[in-house]
């Protein structure tokens, strides 16, 4: 993971340590401002009056709702912070794209050397959602496997494309729940709402996978009984890796070209925020399609955009015309 340094006063966002003096400090606020004011009220009410209680419990929920929102606000200044600062990663994590498309399509280098560069931009792209949510993540690039040898564009079940570990940003041990042969789409609720014909899906995620009902979740890596202590993540976004070819009208259905998918994970809850955190994903996940997509299948595609397009040429034009 890149090392994003914070200030001489400031420790490195999305650290421990951020989330340690955050605490601290909030707790210092409210023990020293209930103390202050305790003391304050002591000092002016008479012994000899019954309220003096009353005052003691008055000061300290004034204080702990003030402590609550100085609290709120501090979180909102470092969501922001932390926003601005993983620009810097994600930068860096583009700029690696680019080395590898050249290493790649100019340099005519083999798949070992620019494949390291893609894992190095991996690692930079990971880095940059830690930074943005204050919690680890841990980032993946799934392909798929067409057993029909479409390459990712069979229109007969999507549901049996298998999903395949191609690079992750760290190492992470895997294996599939005893008796599930293959981690196909249809076995896996992370990639199946993505493929799914009711929706134009652009990206897949769930605050916490633990809440939802385990008959509308399936996930091959996942144990029969999921628990906060045997699960890899609890929290997710999907990105298709993919090319829309032909938009799907009425007399003719839609061509989509999917590579696989680009994943973010944490096992903290809650650490995504759709509005926030969409766009860092998606513009990663189609550059990633710019250097993985293989030339065999972009002349594939070539050849189905050119069809397309005489077709609706013919379509506008009409009869006669």
């Amino acid at each position: 993971m890149a090392n994003i340094p914070g200030d001489w006063w400031r420790p490195t966002p999305g650290s421990t340590s951020e989330h340690r003096i955050q605490f601290a400090a909030a707790a210092l606020t409210i023990a020293t401002s209930s103390f202050a004011l305790a003391a304050l009220t002591w000092t002016l009410a008479s012994t000899d009056d019954g309220r003096i209680k009353a005052l003691l419990w008055w000061c300290f929920g004034v204080t702990a709702a003030g402590a609550y929102v100085i609290l709120q606000l501090t979180k909102r200044e470092h969501r922001e912070t932390r926003f601005a600062r993983a620009v810097q990663p994600i930068h860096g994590a583009h700029h690696g794209l680019r080395d590898a498309a050249y290493e790649r399509y100019i340099m005519g280098a083999p798949e070992t050397a620019w494949s390291s560069t893609v894992e190095a931009s991996l690692q930079q792209f990971a880095a940059g959602f830690s930074v943005a949510t204050g919690a680890a993540c841990h980032a993946t690039i799934k392909r798929l496997d067409d057993p029909g040898g479409a390459a990712g564009r069979s229109a007969a079940s999507s549901d049996d494309l298998v999903v395949e570990t191609y690079l992750r940003s760290a190492s992470r041990s895997t294996t599939l729940r005893p008796g599930v042969p293959a981690n196909t789409v249809g076995r896996n609720s992370d990639y199946r709402q993505l493929l799914s014909p009711d929706a134009d899906n652009r990206c897949w995620h769930h605050d916490d996978l633990l809440q939802l009902d385990p008959a509308l979740y399936d996930n091959p890596h996942w144990p029969e009984r999921p628990t906060r202590k045997n699960v890899p993540y609890r929290t997710t976004m999907v990105w298709p890796i993919r090319k829309v070819i032909l938009d799907g009208t009425t007399t003719s259905p839609r061509e989509v070209y999917i590579h696989g998918f680009l994943t973010v994970d944490s096992t903290e809850p809650g650490v995504f925020d759709y509005e926030r955190h969409f766009e860092l994903g998606a513009a990663y996940a189609d550059h990633l399609l710019s250097v993985l997509w293989e030339q065999k299948e972009l002349r594939n595609v070539h050849g189905a955009v050119v069809n397309g397009t005489a077709n609706s040429k013919q379509k506008n034009q009409g009869p006669g015309s």
